[in-house]
């Protein structure tokens, strides 16, 4: 299996477990803040959904911009710069923003699955402090995931959603 395919099965493996956690999640309370809490699922999952333009499709794939793939209000909803508000009008419906997150995933795949492997060893198209190759930009992409992951977890539990297997 070739670097660029074992990375592409473990995004894809990554993004399986993400969507498991998210399918035993009532989408009703995706824009709920837990008890002191500061973020809720909504905000990571779209946060997900702008970020993954940026590593993959910027840093590793090499367009110059988000190609108009999410609408520009994403960027100022669930940007890394900024923060969760707990009124779900503020936002789009929980099943608008899964499915952006479904769309950019394909989009983000599909073009990363048609890069030159000869190319991963290179700078990323945009520097970024965790990449030092473009290879590195999906792997990162990989990891930021997995942390988010992990707080769409939490935030379930934290509201009171039981255990999933």
């Amino acid at each position: 299996m070739s670097r660029l395919a074992y990375a592409l099965d473990q995004l894809r493996q990554t993004r399986d477990y993400t969507n498991h956690v998210l399918d035993h999640t009532d989408p009703a309370r995706w824009f709920e803040m837990p008890p002191g809490g500061t973020t809720h699922i909504g905000w990571q999952v779209g946060h997900l959904t702008v970020s993954q333009t940026s590593h993959l499709l910027v840093c590793a794939c090499g367009r110059t911009s988000r190609d108009g793939l999410v609408p520009e209000p994403y960027i100022g909803w669930f940007g890394k710069d900024s923060s969760p508000v707990a009124n779900a009008a503020s936002y789009p419906a929980p099943g608008a923003v899964r499915q952006m997150f479904d769309h950019v995933f394909e989009h983000a795949t599909s073009a990363l699955s048609q890069i030159d492997e000869a190319t991963l060893d290179e700078p990323p198209h945009r520097p970024h402090w965790a990449m030092r190759t473009r290879l590195d930009a999906v792997w990162w992409n990989i990891r930021h995931e997995m942390l988010h992951a992990g707080q769409i977890g939490l935030c379930r539990r934290l509201l009171g959603e039981p255990p999933y297997r």
